[in-house]
């Protein structure tokens, strides 16, 4: 059914504008706009219009800015051009300006021309912007003095040890360090103990100046127990002093070997050099270069790949017995291989490997070349992710247990062997292990301590935090400064003859030590006659200098001198200040713009709150936005005699005067006006058709409306998200309904008016007037779709039942739609893409189709991954296109389908359709949610749609279907067969010696479906070769092809044959059988399998791969026994074929009954001519026929 609802209202004329609005069925009408928009539909929204003035009238509002007050405006000065600004704004009022003289940078030292300058200083450091301080004094250790030193603390509260002798990792960078403060290599870099003079051991791994990174090892000799609060301190900051690190001595604590493997790999062997005084100096191998140096967990490292390792040469250091020991290193690797360390001569090695497995997998493994072997401990978890650095420590302790740590945590423990092999052999870093298995990845800070130390867990616990940075703390920078300084500030002039007069004088310093700070003023620029600071008072901070003793008011100069004292640390000088009010001058300050126009301001009133005093105060005001300012007369109506938009103004102030508030009036008709939030309900989704409206306009002015809506499904709190109409209408006898796109007879429930008036022509005299408007839309009820039930039978097909009402239709168009595996939209999609639409799952698609997106219809034409493409067509047939977003519902058109579904299907129950989905989508194994769409084919809520309960979808063939036929069965003709197929369904098969599956008349249950078996035995062959048939088929009626397996050609044209020797001594006893070669099977020979046997079964006695090779020489038979052969064929798919017939030989040296020689030609050899003899120097030749 189509209803055709009008909405229109008309109210009485008035002088001024009208505004009349239909917007449902039944109208109420309404002439007061100053409340509501239209009764019972909510608030209006009203812009620049005036509902007040004039009861049932809308009129642009006066652009007026009655009784804007800037009382309290100056307190702050957010209306205030600063930028014209001289005035005060002081306790709620404008007065005569004050200004302020402030320095906060002194870094350009002694002169006279800049803010950052000063006349005079002793022992004063201004280098640092922003402030001054004490020179520095220095820090005195062997062989000089150094400028900075930082305290480094170590947090050992978590080990229960005193760390005796320990190498501590200090990591640097431009968080915790200046590198321009230290020489470019670190030469003078110092370390002491916590007394800050007992210098210390140290070693530079890596000091990259320009990246502003370092590492440095430091031997700090004891860090005690439990304790958070241990520390040294680190100096630095002396440009003349040499190197002087001491880097064997750092590793004196029982290691035997350091690898900090930050070297260049491709440089000249040895390239890793080993830190300890031992010199166990490794070779890099496995053709790397100088890229696979690259960073690591401390410095650099090694990024081993393929075969590359570290070979360090054997030393009896590494014979490792049933000595304690301790070896541990980092590493990164994502790879399985293994080896992280290993020494690995023969059969008899050792490895620490390392792999992942589902996690990470380690082993301490060793073998001792004879029958023991094996991981003396090991450790799997899937906690660590490869591509990570692990810190590995492994340990053999002093009672022989072997404990692994990870990341400074024990992990593991175990007893393994009591002891190693013995290997004065050469150990390797990465790899490889026994056999292979190098390490791929980055290794890092490789260490093996001397035999018989086993670190400990506080130890090892500790090394770990110090090498992950979590185990120090780097205090600020420290400084040595010397006692007392001070600065003389260069003269300020306030630019006044009559000088000024002097307020508060504010500094800042850091609080430490004392700042003394001393000012004094004088008319001369030199300061000739001034008082001399050493007997002016001090200031402090905050105070009016007007009353001390070396200021006086009405002078123009002012100077200041500081005095900085230390007492634990040197003061620091940030800022200093001072305020003062010239004597002399007017002061002015002027507003932004008060407010801008589209029309002329034209008239203007000021009215004020001041106090004159002793001074004066005028008034002006600016309407072109400050070009021209008039002097206005307080309270009294200012015509503008300039044209201008944009209102300023100004207030000038001499002497004492002040000014507490003023207030403008000022008017003008706004240039645009609109009332919107008229809302309309339709009741349900229709279909809006036009707009028409009554206007009068006078010359200048124009009136124009837009609209928007929201769907049902929506509801109405869309509105103010919605997009307006693509353009405004203009034409009052009658306009199409557009939506955003343009699109006309949009489809909406709810829908929004807005009216413009704009009076942009008449220079703000004049308004539009609208006395009445109409709009017209179509309404439908639904199709009702219910009880929807899907399932799909054994033959594969899918029946679906619903039943269908509409209250005004008896027909409908039905459309089947399934949605596989709940796949949704994957992008934010507009009502214009045409390109490609994003899914969550691409396979669950056809490669082409109609889809169903919210109550759209879509076809394409081709799909590439997850984007369905091609020639993509939006809103199909009565369906509109309009925007989803992501993860809205799917669904794929259903074609091949049959009974109630297509056109001018009538409503009522029990409706039935059938989907036969193999012929739509093959292959599809999926959770299907089917869908029953229906069109009444109205314009408007034309779409009825349900959905039934979710089912599994099965159109995918049965996969991986093999059959294997095993002949060389005793009984002639008889063969095992062995069967394989997968599927998400249970499964039957056909097993026939017939091509078609047809019975083959010897096997009871061929050509019959029966329960699926991977075994079949006995099977009855009919023909030698013969070939077997097998289908499988799933529950849901899908098949597999019809899958065949052939037996191979059996061995034929066997003889036996007496090869003995019983002449020599001891006997030697064979018999050799040969047989015809078979012809090479369909899927490719794979061997002959010889079978012997004297007495009871058969036993496989050789198997032979070459199909040339058709014989086979027995040496293991035993003298004056008979042996009987059967030969058989195996193709490389595994099939079998008949036995061969048997051939039976006694090996005694006697060719016996059954014996032959390869051959049936008894006849021995005759000579018919010669021989005869020829003799040439000192050879003969003999020829015979």
């Amino acid at each position: 059914m189509r209803t055709l609802y009008r909405l229109f209202h008309k109210v009485l004329k008035r002088s001024s504008l009208f505004v009349v609005m239909c917007i449902k069925k039944t109208w109420t009408a309404q002439t007061d706009f100053d409340n509501n928009a239209v009764t019972g539909q909510g608030a209006t929204t009203k812009t620049n219009v005036d509902t007040s003035t004039t009861a049932g009238s809308v009129l642009l509002a006066k652009q007026q800015g009655s009784d804007v007050s800037f009382s309290e405006l100056f307190t702050d000065t957010t209306n205030v051009d600063t930028g014209a600004l001289t005035a005060t704004v002081t306790g709620g009022q404008l007065q005569s300006g004050t200004t302020s003289w402030t320095q906060t940078d002194w870094s350009s030292g002694v002169g006279a021309s800049t803010s950052t300058q000063y006349s005079a200083a002793t022992s004063i450091d201004s280098t640092t912007n922003g402030q001054f301080t004490l020179l520095a004094g220095g820090y005195s250790l062997t062989g000089g003095t150094w400028t900075y030193r930082k305290k480094v603390t170590f947090d050992n509260s978590a080990q229960a040890e005193n760390l005796t002798n320990f190498p501590v990792l200090i990591k640097l960078s431009a968080s915790n360090f200046d590198f321009s403060k230290a020489q470019s290599a670190g030469q003078d870099i110092r370390f002491t103990d916590s007394d800050g003079s007992t210098e210390l051991s140290y070693e530079i791994e890596k000091w990259d100046n320009s990246g502003q990174t370092a590492a440095v090892w430091v031997k700090v000799p004891q860090i005690n127990t439990s304790s958070n609060t241990d520390y040294i301190y680190m100096f630095y900051g002396n440009g003349s002093i040499a190197d002087g690190q001491a880097v064997t001595s750092v590793w004196s604590n029982g290691y035997q070997a350091v690898w900090h493997l930050s070297e260049n790999p491709a440089g000249s062997s040895p390239q890793m050099l080993d830190s300890t005084a031992n010199n166990h100096d490794g070779t890099t191998a496995g053709s790397m270069t100088s890229g696979q140096q690259v960073a690591g967990k401390v410095g650099g490292s090694l990024d081993l790949t393929g075969d590359d390792n570290v070979s360090i040469p054997d030393s009896t250091a590494w014979i490792l017995g049933t000595s304690t020991l301790t070896i541990e290193g980092w590493v990164k690797s994502t790879d399985t291989a293994y080896a992280m360390i290993s020494q690995v001569p023969g059969l008899a090695h050792w490895m620490l490997s390392y792999g992942h497995w589902g996690g990470i997998d380690v082993c301490f493994y060793s073998h001792d070349g004879g029958a023991s072997a094996g991981c003396h401990v090991t450790y799997n978890t899937t906690t660590p992710k490869s591509g990570n650095w692990y810190y590995f420590t492994i340990v053999r302790d002093a009672v022989g247990s072997w404990i692994l740590y990870i990341d400074g945590a024990q992990v593991a423990t175990g007893s393994g062997t009591s002891s190693m092999p013995d290997l004065a052999a050469v150990m390797y870093l990465g790899g490889p292990g026994y056999g292979g298995g190098y390490l791929i990845g980055q290794i890092d800070e490789y260490r093996f301590s001397d035999l018989g130390v086993a670190r400990s867990a506080p130890w090892i616990a500790a090394q770990y935090k110090s090498m992950a940075d979590t185990f120090n703390t780097y205090a600020l920078e420290e400084t040595n400064p010397i006692t007392t300084g001070d600065l003389t500030s260069n003269i300020f002039d306030v630019g006044v003859a009559e000088g000024a007069t002097w307020g508060a004088l504010t500094y800042t310093t850091d609080g430490n030590g004392t700042s003394t700070v001393k000012v004094r003023t004088s008319n001369s620029a030199t300061m000739d006659g001034a008082t001399a600071f050493g007997t002016c008072n001090a200031v402090t901070s905050g105070a009016d200098i007007s009353a001390n003793n070396c200021v006086t008011d009405g002078q123009r100069y002012i100077q200041y001198f500081v005095q900085l004292d230390k007492t634990a640390a040197s003061p620091i000088f940030q800022d200093i200040a001072t305020v003062f009010v010239p004597t002399s001058g007017g002061f002015v300050a002027q507003s932004i713009a008060v407010d801008t126009f589209s029309t002329n301001i034209v008239y203007a009133t000021l009215t004020k709150n001041d106090t004159p005093g002793a001074g004066t105060v005028s008034y002006q005001l600016s309407n072109d936005g400050g070009t021209t300012f008039a002097t206005v007369t307080p309270t009294t109506l200012y015509t503008f005699a300039t044209t201008g938009t944009s209102l300023k103004w100004k207030i000038t102030l001499t002497g004492n005067a002040t000014v507490q508030d003023i207030t403008i009036t000022y008017n003008g008709y706004k240039a645009s006006g609109s009332i919107t939030n008229l809302k309309i309900d339709a009741g349900a989704d229709a279909v809006w058709t036009s707009l028409s409206w009554e206007e009068i306009l006078a010359s200048g002015t124009d009136v124009t409306f837009r609209t928007r809506g929201a769907t049902n499904a929506e509801g109405s709190g869309a509105l103010s998200s919605a997009s307006w109409s693509s353009s405004s209408y203009t034409t009052p006898a009658g306009s199409a309904i557009i939506d955003n796109t343009g699109a006309s007879t949009p489809i909406f429930r709810y829908v929004e008016i807005e009216m413009n008036l704009t009076s942009t022509g008449a220079n703000g005299g004049a308004t539009p007037q609208v006395d009445a408007f109409t709009i017209e839309y179509v309404m439908n009820s639904a199709p009702t779709i219910s009880n929807v039930t899907a399932s799909q039978g054994s033959n594969g097909i899918v029946t679906v039942g619903y039943d269908m009402a509409d209250s005004e239709e008896n027909s409908a168009t039905v459309s089947l739609y399934y949605r596989p595996a709940s796949v949704t939209v994957n992008e934010e999609l507009t009502d214009s893409d045409t390109t490609a639409i994003i899914v969550s799952d691409g396979t669950q698609f056809p490669d082409a189709g109609t889809m169903l997106i919210d109550n759209e219809v879509i076809t394409y034409t081709s799909k590439s991954g997850n984007n369905l493409q091609g020639t993509i067509e939006r809103g199909i047939g009565s369906s509109n296109a309009v925007a989803h977003i992501t993860g809205t519902a799917m669904f794929v058109k259903a074609v091949t389908v049959s009974g109630h579904t297509g056109v001018s299907v009538t409503t009522g129950t029990g409706k039935s359709a059938t989907w036969t989905p193999t012929t739509d989508f093959d292959g599809m194994y999926a959770s299907v949610v089917m869908k029953v769409w229906a069109d009444d084919g109205n314009a408007a809520n034309q779409f009825g749609t349900a959905n039934a309960t979710a089912f599994n979808l099965d159109t995918k063939d049965p996969a991986s279907v093999s059959l294997v036929v095993s002949a060389g069965k005793e009984t002639a003709n008889r063969a095992d067969l062995t069967i394989a197929g997968s599927d998400d369904n249970s499964l039957t098969m056909v097993l026939s010696n017939d091509s078609g599956l047809a019975a083959d008349t010897v096997n009871a249950t061929s050509g019959q479906s029966v329960a699926f078996s991977t075994s079949a035995t006995d099977w009855v062959l009919q023909t030698n070769p013969d070939t077997v048939y097998v289908r499988v088929t799933d529950a849901k009626g899908n098949a597999s092809s019809i899958v065949s397996s052939a037996t191979p050609a059996t061995p034929a044209s066997l003889a036996l044959v007496e090869t003995s020797n019983t002449k020599v001594s001891p006997e030697q006893y064979r018999l050799f059988v040969s047989w015809g070669v078979v012809a090479t099977p369909g899927p490719g020979f794979g061997s002959y399998k010889v079978y012997r046997k004297t007495t009871g079964a058969y036993a496989l006695l050789s198997t032979i791969a070459d199909s040339e090779l058709n014989y086979y020489q027995d040496i293991t038979v035993a003298a004056d026994t008979e042996y009987t052969y059967y030969i058989v064929t195996v193709d490389t798919n595994g099939n079998i074929s008949q036995r061969s017939s048997t051939i039976s030989g006694t090996a005694n040296g006697i060719v016996d009954s059954g014996e032959t020689a390869g051959g049936d030609d008894q006849t021995a050899p005759t000579i018919t001519a010669g021989p005869t003899a020829s003799v040439s120097g000192t050879t003969v030749t003999i020829t015979w026929t």
